[in-house]
């Protein structure tokens, strides 16, 4: 999942190249994947609730 992630922030940051202010971009895009590789991910909790209904 942190691979997953991390590929799709650095295809984001690709396409942001020609952004006028692509530095900022890049270096929130650089802090988000180290913060992936020394937090990682959790996923959220789910909550499932069943049910039925009385004939």
């Amino acid at each position: 999942m942190v691979q997953l992630v991390t590929n799709a922030c650095k295809q984001y940051m690709e396409r942001a190249r020609a952004f006028e202010d692509y530095a900022a971009f890049a270096e929130q895009g650089n802090s988000i994947i180290k913060r992936l590789k020394t937090v990682g991910i959790q996923r959220p909790t789910q909550l499932m609730i069943v049910g039925g209904l009385e004939d």
